[in-house]
């Protein structure tokens, strides 16, 4: 079998980490990877037979990002019909709901179209909609990260019937913690922290709210960019930019926060927040979206974490005791475990 597995960007985003996890995780022999590779990112030594590099880099919202999309779209489908003829590949693999240029030219081509969703648009704009259309006549198989994402595509009948669905978690990075690994005085006086790219709606200003909240407690922000903050930054708290390997941060944490801002951004899945579970960190998260099918009430708590007041009563709730917090450590652990059996990535067929 011979598979084209497609991603637009490649960066350090969960998006291209997960179709690293996905490739790596598929046992195929013949696996042919469509990306950039202008710039780094965790698809750049991503083992697979071949590479097929068409440039892209997001530029910000200008002309020069749309113009470079348009040669991405031109370039990818070129090269894609080109290496067809040469030699037929069986499925193309696309990571998002992005890559219309290659699924069109698939579908004429008789050659199996697998969507792998990530992403969820509460407000769909004119490109959406037209990449959710051509998803739903090309796609022989969709494949979501949780169940939560399923319902809302189905919601927005991007699926035409009969068509295959399947729900798979990504991967985590981190093999899971053994409980005689941690020091649980240690990381009671742990950090808490929270990863997450620079934006509002991510919640990044709420995470300074709670640092002037708990002024005796440190927190630890890491961010893949600058973020402009409006008002001066507590001393509690220390942002650290472009780290991209963090077992270690979050084994030494306390406590893992997730505060994205619905209905501005909803979570469809939540690789941080299992990657922490597996470091035996409990974590906070909205009580909406992926993360609730990630967290269950012994390893962490779910609030609306729009309203700080929940959020500190659930910090609280997890530090008020080492016995309380201990249980939250182990039971973290035992979580990530059930997670690893509960929708692993399969090959396709």
């Amino acid at each position: 079998m011979r598979i084209l597995y497609v991603q637009i960007n490649n960066d350090y985003s969960g998006s291209s980490y997960a179709l690293k996890s996905i490739i790596e995780s598929h046992n195929v022999a013949k696996k042919v990877l469509m990306t950039s590779y202008e710039s780094q990112g965790f698809l750049t030594d991503c083992e697979v037979s071949e590479s097929i590099d068409i440039p892209y880099k997001f530029k910000g919202m200008s002309l020069a990002t749309i113009c470079d999309l348009f040669r991405n779209w031109s370039k990818g489908a070129k090269a894609f019909i080109r290496e067809h003829k040469q030699n037929p590949f069986d499925i193309v693999y696309l990571n998002a709901i992005s890559p219309w240029h290659i699924a069109i030219p698939a579908k004429i081509l008789g050659v199996k179209v697998i969507y792998h969703v990530h992403e969820f648009y509460a407000k769909p704009n004119f490109l959406i909609k037209f990449y959710l259309y051509v998803m739903r006549i090309t796609a022989n198989k969709l494949i979501y990260v949780s169940e939560f994402c399923r319902s809302q595509y189905s919601l927005l009948n991007a699926a035409r019937k009969g068509i295959g669905e399947e729900i798979q978690f990504t991967p985590i990075r981190y093999k899971t913690r053994e409980e005689n690994d941690l020091d649980v005085t240690q990381k009671l006086n742990g950090p808490i922290i929270m990863i997450c790219s620079p934006k509002k709606y991510k919640g990044v200003e709420k995470f300074m709210d709670l640092a002037r909240v708990l002024p005796n407690r440190k927190f630890k922000l890491f961010i893949s960019q600058r973020y402009e903050f409006k008002t001066d930054l507590p001393r509690n708290v220390e942002i650290l930019l472009g780290k991209t390997e963090l077992q270690q941060e979050l084994f030494d944490a306390s406590l893992l926060l997730n505060l994205s801002q619905s209905p501005d951004w909803i979570e469809t899945f939540g690789l941080t927040i299992w990657e922490s579970l597996s470091q035996g960190t409990p974590v906070i998260v909205p009580d909406i979206g992926g993360p609730v099918e990630i967290v269950n009430v012994s390893c962490g708590k779910s609030v609306d974490v729009r309203n700080i007041e929940l959020v500190v009563s659930a910090i609280n709730e997890i530090f008020v005791d080492y016995g309380r917090y201990s249980a939250f450590c182990s039971e973290s652990l035992k979580q990530s475990q059930y997670l690893k059996s509960k929708y692993p990535i399969v090959s396709p067929e």
